[in-house]
């Protein structure tokens, strides 16, 4: 109730969020990750909290913040360096796809979970196509080319 003093939110659960996020890839980083995790390829870590035990097994709380890096990447697509804030659980994830480009475009959206991926994923998908094209019509230009020459 309004009345008791608690204010309502709509929240979406996790399912309900990842149900939207298959139907809509640009909205899979509403699963709740922290808007520092917008902000940077974070890859669903997020900060851990729990107790610290001492050794009189007094417990003390505490957080485990995600291990976070500033990286420069290179873009083949979009030519140019991409400076982000990653996690090291990213890092070896874009390793393993072959680099920042292949990591973006060939990572699921829910798994991606974050916005400033989202964008860059749209604009290396926009630069490959264009790509694609302009040597699609350079084929064509070309094959034009040698008919005419004979």
């Amino acid at each position: 109730n309004a009345s008791d003093g608690f204010k309502v939110r709509s929240v979406l659960s996790s399912a309900a969020a990842a149900k939207m996020s298959t139907l809509n890839p640009s909205l899979a980083f509403l699963r709740g990750a922290p808007k520092r995790a917008q902000r940077g390829l974070f890859q669903g870590v997020k900060v851990l909290t729990g107790n610290t035990r001492s050794f009189s097994e007094r417990k003390s709380r505490r957080q485990w913040k995600p291990n976070v890096h500033k990286m420069s990447f290179w873009s083949d697509a979009l030519q140019r360096k991409l400076q982000l804030r990653v996690t090291s659980r990213a890092l070896r994830t874009i390793d393993k796809y072959g680099g920042i480009d292949n990591y973006l475009t060939k990572m699921k959206p829910d798994k991606l979970d974050s916005e400033l991926g989202m964008r860059l994923r749209g604009e290396i998908l926009a630069a490959q196509a264009a790509q694609a094209a302009q040597a699609a019509s350079g084929v064509d230009a070309a094959a034009a080319g040698q008919e005419a020459a004979q």
